[in-house]
This record gives structure tokens, C-alpha cells and sequence, in this order.
């Protein structure tokens, strides 16, 4: 079975030469070709490597339609005349040894693709970029959510398939309309949240989440919309509260622990504590019961709160990312609907979504201000949904319980009566 080697190449005019020899003279495999994706290159890699091949039958490069390691490896898939197709990086952190390996394991047993992966058990990443790997890994847990996959490294490019399995994919105006993000308005963007949609119906969820999923190549913020939107309609919790959630046995029943931010900005005041000093003493908490919900709605409630927690151990802006997450929405919902059906839809208004179905669900109003991390009642009336927005649903019992041994165990360690 002929092997067909796809490697995208970016201003490689200082490796090209390497990647070839080693290719050359590692490669024991009987039948391949080698075909490089010229991805925009502003230095002299085409014509140095044009010059390295000439007098080889077995090695070609072409040109890339469309800037961007997505349209290089499609315009590879779509070059390629091999029955079993590689796609290998261009920076030699691929191991040929591996390739040969999943070469054979290819050929040799009924299996459509063969794939690599830094994240198991026995494998390591060494000089990888430390913000990369956390996107990485949100990408993957995500994914694997999603699709219900044992896959962990889907972000990985080191893959061998047969071709049976990949479709040819030409370049259409369909592609181009999607990557296209001219005529957004920008002003849209920046809308406060006042002015968004106090609510969020399960429709108009699961097109964000399908459109999403489709369109996932596109950006990994996306597929964190995919279970913060979800996680929160279930929860209620603020954006900026699930940086530091956690999940914990409360009088043994499984609990969402959330540090209200309201309380924690009261806390502040009334306290008078030096704001560079670390609040976490100070910081009430309250805790959100999740023993009525399924395994699947547990899981990607832990999903969100592992993305968010590497998110804010990062030496990212976590304002900031909630911002991007905002635009990305946004962008979503622009793609979404017609400019005459368009919904002002935000992140909060999962939240939204979530107070409005504890009342439908005729929660008495105290409980709900305290799942909801209010100090008010009166604020669930004047600046969340009404119950007619809500749907009756599954809703956490007996929260007297885990909000007394909240009480009694994490926020009585704090000073002063905040709660």
C-alpha cells in the first residue's frame, strides 16, 4: 500500500534540507510520496526545496489556496495519490520511527486511522509552550465530552489514515463565507449586559452548540461556549465564578463550592482589608447541590470547572478571556440568525435561564437567592427573568442542608459575619 506524507511548510528555508534527508534516509517503507504544502512562505523555502527535489520522482510541493495549516492539509489530502495518508510537522518533532509503526499497524490490521497522542499514560511533552498546552488540553477535554471519544489528543496533527476515510474537500464560497468576518458589527460586541436576552431557550442552545461543533476547527473558544453556556444554565453560577469553583462531598451528597463574588466584593468593605492581601480568608462561599443531576450534566459541569481552573493558574487575563469568550459568542450568534431573528444572547444569559427555571419550578424565593449567590431578593424579581421564561425541570432538594454545612464549615472559618 502506497504512503502519502502531507507535511505543511511556513519559511522552513533553514530546515527543509533536514526534513528531507531524514526522510530519505530513515524511510524504509516500499511505496510513498512526499508532498509539501507551501503555506504562504515569504522566504526562499520553495526554491530551495524545488532545487532538493528536482531529480526526484518520489518528492513534490505545491502551493496552499488558502493561508493556514487547515487549507495545507486539505490541499494536501486533495494532492496526495497514496492509499494510506500521514500528515507530519514541519519542525521534526515527529518521529519517523512512530510513522513506520502506524504504517504497519495500518496495513496490517483492520483499523481506518491510526493517531498520536501526547497525553497518555507513558508519553511526554517536552519544550511545548505552557499556555499552548493548557488550550490544548481544554480542547481535548471538550472534544472528548462532545463526542463521547476515549481520544485524548485530538489537536495532535500526527494522524495516518487510509483515504477510503477522507473525503476529497474542495475549496468553495461556502468556505470562504464562514472564515469571512467582515461586516460584523463591532459595536454589537461591546453591548453591556443589561441590554442582552434574559434568557436562553433550550433551541436556541443547541444550535449554538451544533453550529459550534460543525465549526469547531475554527476556534477553541468556541468549544469552551460549548459547556460553559450548558453548565451554567444547570448551576446559575456568574462567568467570573467558575475560576475558582470546585466540586466537593457536602454532608455526602456532591456540591458545587462557588466563592460568591458579591459577597466577596461586601466582604472587602465591611472588612477593610488590604486588597494585595490574599482574600481567600475572607471570601464567603456558597454550595449548589448536584446529586439531581445526571452523570453527563456532572461531567461537563466538571469539564467547565477544569478549563476555568487552568485558565486562572495561567498567566492569562481572566477579565480578559471572559471578553473573548464574550466576542466568540457573539461572532456565534451573528453566524447563527438572520439579522431579523437575531437574539441578544450572552453568556449571562444562562444564568438568566437558570433563575427563571427555579421559578418555574416553583423554588421558593430564598433558595433561589442563595443558589443564586444574591444578597437581595428583591433582585431576582427586577433584574432576572420572569418565571414565564422558565421551564420546569429537575431542581436540587433539601439546599437547607448544604447551605448549613456550608455555613458551619467553610464560611465559619472566615472573619467577621459576611454571610
Amino acid at each position: 500500500m502506497k504512503l502519502s506524507i502531507i507535511i505543511p511548510v511556513r519559511n522552513e528555508e533553514f530546515l527543509i534540507k533536514k526534513i528531507i534527508d531524514q526522510l530519505q534516509s530513515k524511510l524504509k517503507i516500499p511505496s510513498y510520496e512526499i508532498i509539501f504544502i507551501n503555506d504562504f512562505s515569504t522566504d526562499n523555502t520553495v526554491k530551495i526545496t524545488q532545487e532538493l527535489i528536482k531529480n526526484s520522482s518520489q518528492i513534490n510541493i505545491y502551493s496552499n489556496k488558502r493561508k493556514g495549516l487547515g487549507g495545507a492539509i486539505t490541499e494536501g489530502i486533495n494532492r496526495t495519490t497514496g492509499d494510506i495518508i500521514c500528515i507530519m510537522m514541519s519542525d521534526l518533532s515527529d518521529s519517523i520511527d512512530d510513522l513506520e509503526s502506524y504504517y504497519k499497524i495500518i496495513s496490517d490490521e483492520n483499523v481506518d486511522a491510526v493517531f498520536g497522542s501526547r497525553f497518555i499514560e507513558g508519553s511526554k511533552v517536552i519544550e511545548y509552550p505552557k499556555k499552548k498546552l493548557i488550550l490544548n488540553r481544554i480542547f481535548n477535554l471538550i472534544t472528548k465530552l462532545i463526542f463521547f471519544s476515549d481520544y485524548n489528543d485530538f489537536t495532535n496533527a500526527f494522524k495516518i489514515y487510509k483515504k477510503s476515510v477522507l473525503p476529497i474537500i474542495p475549496y468553495t464560497d461556502e468556505y470562504v463565507k464562514l472564515n469571512d468576518t467582515k461586516g460584523i458589527d463591532k459595536r454589537q460586541l461591546g453591548k453591556t449586559a443589561s441590554k442582552k436576552q434574559k434568557f436562553l431557550t433550550h433551541e436556541q442552545l443547541e444550535r449554538i452548540i451544533n453550529h459550534n461543533s460543525k465549526h469547531r476547527h475554527k476556534s477553541s473558544l468556541a468549544q469552551v461556549i460549548n459547556v460553559l453556556l450548558p453548565s451554567t444554565v444547570l448551576t446559575g453560577l456568574r462567568p467570573s465564578e467558575w475560576f475558582n469553583a470546585m466540586i466537593r462531598q457536602c454532608a455526602g451528597r456532591l456540591t458545587l463550592i462557588v466563592r460568591t463574588d458579591k459577597l466577596y466584593k461586601e466582604a472587602q468593605a465591611r472588612l477593610g482589608v488590604d486588597k494585595d492581601k490574599d482574600m481567600t480568608l475572607f471570601i464567603p462561599y456558597r454550595g449548589i447541590p448536584l446529586d439531581h443531576l445526571d452523570e453527563h450534566d456532572v461531567q461537563r459541569i466538571r469539564a467547565t470547572i477544569g478549563i476555568m481552573n487552568d485558565i486562572n493558574k495561567s498567566e492569562r487575563n481572566n477579565r480578559e478571556f471572559l471578553d473573548e469568550l464574550a466576542k466568540n459568542l457573539r461572532t456565534t450568534v451573528l453566524d447563527i440568525w438572520s439579522r431579523e431573528e437575531r437574539p441578544d444572547i450572552a453568556i449571562y444569559s444562562a444564568r438568566h435561564q437558570f433563575i427563571a427555571n427555579m421559578k418555574a419550578s416553583k423554588i421558593e424565593d430564598a433558595t433561589i437567592t442563595y443558589l443564586a449567590g444574591q444578597i437581595y431578593e428583591e433582585t431576582k424579581h427586577r433584574h432576572y427573568a420572569s418565571k414565564l421564561k422558565g421551564e420546569v425541570t429537575t431542581t436540587p432538594y433539601n439546599v437547607e442542608e448544604i447551605m448549613q454545612f456550608v455555613k458551619t464549615e467553610i464560611n465559619s472559618r472566615f472573619q467577621g459575619d459576611v454571610s
